[in-house]
């Protein structure tokens, strides 16, 4: 029996887990042994476990207490445990031995840099899912670098981060005694599926051929529910940690919208005071978004991933939160195709942003970006 692993190294929320989980339950099906090692195993329990597939942690070390700005790619791995050798050849030898262990026939790698290097340096067979960050297009021919992450970056400053992170990973790699890079981007070359559609790739339109579309989770999670008294209806998936989660949902509350909520990290005193004023919200399992209704005035989201798709099929309209540079590319790429989105970019008034949005005329897109289902994600990225 043939063993899949899908490794996930870097990232946060529900956007990684929840597609990964959908292609794992898929290929279980088709007759595969799955593993799926993972950064955050929160809702593995209940994604994975009850379909016969295995997990584990995935080793990495913490961020840096005092990261760097980051501009492109080399500086988010230098941030994330690449900033010395040391560092790098301990990932290296942890993702080494566990792939070993589990004996894996085949990789799917989905933001994760160091388990690629592992099982390239051990002749695995690897396969990148991506929904356009973590794998951007190949170095600018005007440049000779991987894209900036972040506007009016000099080639000078490209330059100087990609040649520092390299340098780190090729001493972790002789340390190990493994072949060298030849250069930053080596690490993002191979075979690449895109779990998203060419329009909304975060840097550009490129390799329409090897966008699939964001993947359909059928499945799981709470149905979202408001009663029938006729107020303007508004969603929410919010982490606390942007300034601007509660602040807006206690506008929405003042205006009178009826709120129904995702608080995954919440405080449970807070919770406590938006439940007593109206608001319906859950902190441990997601809505249904295939389930969200057309009736729904406005979505508050941090990214457009996996989260788009829905609201522009029936014309819900939506204000984002992005929190680091791969949110923002990614609700971009949305401005870029013309949609009549609002990004959050600084603090504003939320009760005069909650009325403009609300005015803005409702546009919808049916059948336009077609959610894609498992079971053909997964045969194609398998018999490729």
């Amino acid at each position: 029996m043939l063993h899949v692993v899908f490794c996930w190294e870097l990232g946060d929320g529900l956007g990684h887990i929840v597609p990964l989980a959908a292609l794992s339950r898929q290929m279980v099906i088709m007759g595969y042994r799955v593993t799926c090692i993972l950064k955050d195993t929160t809702h593995a329990p209940r994604l994975l476990e009850p379909y016969g597939v295995t997990w584990f942690e995935a080793p990495r070390f913490p961020r840096l207490s005092n990261p760097i700005f980051a501009i492109n790619h080399a500086d988010i791995l230098h941030n994330t445990g690449y900033s010395t050798s040391e560092q790098v050849s301990s990932l290296l030898v942890a993702w080494r031995a566990i792939l070993t262990t589990v004996k894996a026939d085949l990789v799917f790698c989905e933001s994760a840099p160091t388990a690629r290097l592992a099982a390239l340096s051990l002749s695995i067979e690897v396969r990148s899912i991506d929904s356009g960050f973590a794998m951007p297009p190949m170095p600018n021919e005007k440049t000779g670098f991987m894209p900036a992450i972040r506007p009016e970056v000099l080639t000078e400053q490209l330059a100087a981060s990609e040649t520092r992170t390299l340098s780190v990973i090729n001493e972790g790699l002789v340390r190990l005694r493994l072949n060298p890079l030849s250069s930053f981007s080596h690490l993002f070359q191979g075979d690449v599926w895109y779990r998203n559609w060419c329009d909304f790739n975060h840097f550009s339109m490129h390799s329409p051929e090897r966008h699939l579309g964001q993947i359909e989770a059928v499945g799981g999670g709470v149905l979202p529910i408001w009663p029938k008294n006729g107020a303007r209806k508004l969603f929410a998936y919010l982490k606390y940690s942007h300034p601007a989660s509660l602040l807006i949902l206690q506008a929405a509350i003042r205006l009178g919208y009826e709120v129904v909520a995702y608080l995954p990290d919440f405080p449970a005193s807070v919770v406590s005071e938006l439940v007593a004023a109206g608001c319906t919200i859950s902190t441990s399992v997601m809505y249904r978004l295939d389930q969200l209704s057309s009736e729904i005035d406005i979505a508050l989201w941090h990214s457009a991933t996996g989260a788009a798709a829905h609201c522009l099929e029936k014309g819900i309209r939506m204000i984002f939160f992005p929190m680091h540079p791969e949110q923002y590319l990614a609700c971009s790429a949305l401005r870029r195709l013309g949609l009549n989105i609002h990004i959050v970019t600084r603090t504003e008034k939320w009760t005069e942003v909650l009325e403009a949005v609300q005015a803005w005329p409702k546009q919808a897109f049916p059948g336009r970006w077609k959610l894609t289902n498992a079971p053909d994600f997964a045969a194609r990225i398998l018999l490729n």
